[in-house]
């Protein structure tokens, strides 16, 4: 594989992915082992902050992370339309259709993922329950975590994400301006998530009620 990109989305978990980048950056005669000229970074959320700072470097930069703020996704998407020369990116990540349209299109899609991230059943579930029913869900969701926060949490980060892969699996094809804005404002609550005094419960209602109905 020849890297005629400046920038390259890979779908799947870390672990597995980062063995496959390193072959093709060896194949390209590209040293993977203390390499001043190649940066390997992780992260939980990439935030704005985090894309400010990939800016300023001039090397081959692979970015993994499990979620990306919105801001930091527009961010991202200045950086690719003009790139450094010489440099190129490879984003990592288990659920590619967390990324805005216009973001992805700027990337060169080389899946590489031993198993499908679709949407859980919980999720299709969710989006399948009338409105009061999804509400009622919330409700009892709260008070069975009410005091695990933290496990809380991780459960509502996996059902955004597979409400995400859900309606990007139907909608894909045909994305029109609201779809558009649900897929921003799954990513964007995703992040406030683990933002200091969050309220899941609000996040959760927000949702509920602007997410289309799954026929």
């Amino acid at each position: 594989m020849n890297l005629d990109h400046h920038a390259y989305l890979i779908e799947g978990e870390t672990e597995e992915v980062l063995p496959f980048v390193f072959d093709i950056l060896k194949k390209e005669g590209i040293d993977t082992q203390n390499n001043p000229d190649l940066i390997v970074q992780k992260f939980g959320i990439f935030t704005i902050d985090d894309s400010r700072a990939i800016k300023k470097y001039q090397k081959n930069i692979i970015i993994s992370a499990d979620s990306f703020a919105l801001e930091a996704q527009n961010s991202l998407l200045k950086t690719f339309e003009e790139p450094n020369q010489d440099v190129t990116f490879f984003v990592i990540t288990s659920n590619v259709s967390q990324l805005i349209p216009t973001l992805k299109s700027r990337l060169f899609n080389i899946s590489k993922s031993s198993k499908s991230s679709g949407s859980s059943k919980i999720s299709v579930d969710f989006l399948k329950k009338t409105k009061p029913e999804r509400l009622k869900f919330i409700e009892d969701k709260i008070k069975e975590r009410k005091d695990e926060k933290d496990l809380l949490k991780k459960e509502v980060f996996d059902l955004i994400n597979g409400i995400e892969a859900e309606l990007f699996r139907k909608k894909s094809a045909k994305l029109n301006q609201d779809d558009i804005f649900i897929f921003e404002e799954l990513n964007k609550f995703r992040g406030y998530l683990f933002d200091r005094g969050a309220s899941i419960k609000m996040i959760l209602e927000h949702l509920a009620l602007i997410l289309p109905d799954l026929e």
